[in-house]
């Protein structure tokens, strides 16, 4: 084969003299670096430095050929193939050095020598050093320590904030290695996001992270990370060890937790009343979870859609004041049982009005039912599931029943959240927990938690829990439901017509307010005194129309006592009869009692 010259680099003489005196300053060795050997020949000669500083040269070639040199030097016995040569900086005699290789990509042929030379000169003293002030890695919420587990088989992101010493016009990669029980795995480079590097972390911006996807299948237990920013050393720095994350050859280790696959059914519901029917079919099924998929910590996902159940209940009111509502809530449990499922059941209806009730769940049993607006039907679903999770109300936007545990005012979510789908950050401040009434929403660190733990108990398999009905009184709002396409400026949520402020929440950019009807508080709330009740048939029936049971922790049998929440107007406004046959329906299918738990209410225009 032809040999390799590096014309106009070394004349032919020199040349000659520079291969004697490497051969005789290396004694002719082989290449020292990974792979098989051959008889191809590279000489590189290192020149510019001051005495006793030694080099930062890499060479690199066919079947992982990998070789560190500080000085120069002849590799024999490489096989035939393209070598490239990498150079980095020195620091010395109070100057920061700089390299370049020329060529920095020859071609070895057998029983031939190649040539590169490598040139320092010397430059200011660099005064920046950089360093990894820290990682988060998230997949919905996250807290500033770490703690929340990740859910395994789910994608997550992971955060990587570098810093420097002072400023400077670095623009560093990061190289990330990913470990399966201490075995590697993967290792993920990314490119810098800025022209510089900051000189402090800056959480609230996306784009001032370095930030990579780390896939679902590799999120599983044993796993663990490390992190190194500038791993080809490109940037000069007053010192190279602490570019990594742990300190040395430490990792991360990641929490991950592995919950029960979660299946929901949907259940369009017709009305014999007016032949209406809850519009969700294979086209919008997917649509129709995707809000609960982005946020709650859930891995697997499955939906289908049921054949339509027809319903007797009444024409649905804003105000569920003839217990249509109501009704079919308990009708849809009561289908989950009767179908053996262990899907979440959500009735899709359809309503007349534009705002008022849109969603209604039980607290800790699997059943729900919302309405069918597409704008707005993701964001209620999700609600009321949280519900279903176990959740009360977050206390914004004056629901009923709401939290008394929740830890942060005005149900702000606490922690940084991030919509993968959309990579889009929640701020702490500037969002509320969707279990509020307030916008703009997003799940907190409280409930995604909460919600992580009682999946974890997979209670998709229990019956109903503690079930209280809890209606929020008052006429339809004003403004959107969350992401309400009408007006998106608004930051009201469940306010009547000329309704008072309630407690400020937060909005985009700056304060929101949370308002609740002013005249319509909890004294609405009264407690009845359980009717006995009585066997017939084997069934136990109840006796009194506005009868609930009060129950006591998931899987718990329930207590006495009641308590209703009842909007104006609603007193007596259902039929008795409807009522005890309902409870025999329940009864039928082998369940408690259940009580329909909380509601969720949107303003007009809140969807279409």
């Amino acid at each position: 084969m032809p040999r390799t010259d590096l014309a106009g680099l070394v004349p032919w003489r020199a040349r000659a003299v520079l291969l004697a005196t490497l051969l005789a300053a290396c004694g002719g060795g082989d290449g020292g670096g990974s792979g098989p050997a051959g008889s191809g020949h590279l000489a590189v000669a290192v020149s510019g430095l001051p005495a006793g500083a030694a080099a930062r040269v890499t060479v690199t070639g066919p079947n992982g050929y990998d070789k560190d040199l500080s000085a120069s030097a002849m590799l024999n016995g490489l096989q035939e193939g393209t070598y490239r040569v990498s150079t980095g900086y020195v620091n010395a005699q109070a100057q920061t050095w700089t390299a370049s290789a020329a060529p920095d990509s020859v071609v070895v042929a057998d029983g031939d020598t190649a040539q590169v030379a490598v040139a320092y000169t010397g430059g200011p003293a660099t005064t920046v050093n950089l360093t990894v002030a820290g990682t988060q890695l998230i997949q919905s919420s996250q807290r500033a320590d770490g703690s929340i587990p990740m859910v395994g088989g789910r994608d997550a992101m992971l955060r990587v904030f570098v810093v420097a010493s002072g400023a400077n016009g670095a623009q560093p990669a990061v190289r990330v290695r990913l470990y399966q029980g201490g075995t590697p795995v993967d290792s993920l480079l990314v490119a810098a996001p800025l022209v510089q590097v900051p000189q402090a972390p800056d959480t609230a911006t996306l784009s001032k992270s370095w930030n990579v996807l780390i896939p679902g299948a590799r999120v599983l237990a044993g796993l663990s990370y490390q992190v190194e920013v500038d791993p080809g050393d490109a940037v000069p720095e007053t010192s190279e060890s602490d570019n990594r994350w742990p300190g040395g050859a430490g990792t991360q280790a990641v929490t991950v937790q592995n919950v029960p696959p979660f299946t929901v059914r949907f259940v369009p519901v017709k009305q014999s009343v007016n032949d209406l029917t809850g519009t969700v079919n294979a086209g919008n099924k997917a649509a129709f979870i995707e809000t609960t998929r982005r946020m709650f910590p859930l891995g697997q996902v499955t939906a289908d859609v049921r054949t339509t159940y027809t319903t007797d209940a009444p024409v649905y009111q804003a105000n569920d004041g003839n217990n249509g509502w109501g009704q079919t809530l308990g009708e849809v449990g009561a289908l989950r049982a009767t179908d053996g499922s262990t899907s979440h059941y959500v009735g899709i209806i359809q309503v007349t009005y534009g705002g008022g009730i849109a969603g209604l769940g039980y607290i800790g049993a699997p059943a729900s039912i919302s309405w069918d607006k597409v704008s707005s039907a993701p964001g209620v679903i999700a609600h009321e599931l949280g519900h279903n999770f176990g959740r009360n109300h977050a206390p914004c936007g004056n629901p009923s029943g709401p939290d008394p545990g929740y830890p942060y005012a005005n149900a702000t979510i606490g922690s940084w959240g991030l919509d993968l789908t959309g990579l889009t950050l929640k701020s702490p401040s500037g969002f509320v927990d969707l279990m509020s009434y307030c916008d703009p929403d997003w799940v907190s660190d409280y409930t995604y938690s909460a919600i992580l733990a009682w999946r974890g108990t997979a209670p998709d398999q229990q019956g109903a829990g503690p079930h209280r009905y809890h209606r929020r009184p008052g006429p339809a709002a004003v403004g959107p439901h969350r992401g309400g396409e009408r007006d998106p400026g608004a930051v009201v949520r469940g306010a009547g017509a000329g309704a008072a402020a309630g407690p400020p929440g937060p909005a985009p950019g700056g304060g929101a307010r949370c308002a609740g009807p002013a005249d319509l508080r909890p004294e609405l709330r009264r407690r009845r005194r359980p009717r006995p009740a009585q066997r017939r048939g084997g069934a136990l029936r109840l006796r009194g129309a506005a009868e609930r049971r009060r129950g006591g922790a998931p899987g718990e049998p329930p207590a006495g006592g009641a308590r209703t929440h009842r909007a104006p107007g609603a007193r007596g406004a259902a039929p008795r009869r409807r009522r005890r046959r309902r409870s025999r329906a329940h009864h039928r299918a082998g369940q408690r009692h259940p009580r329909p738990a909380l509601e969720r209410r949107l303003p007009d225009g809140a969807g279409a």
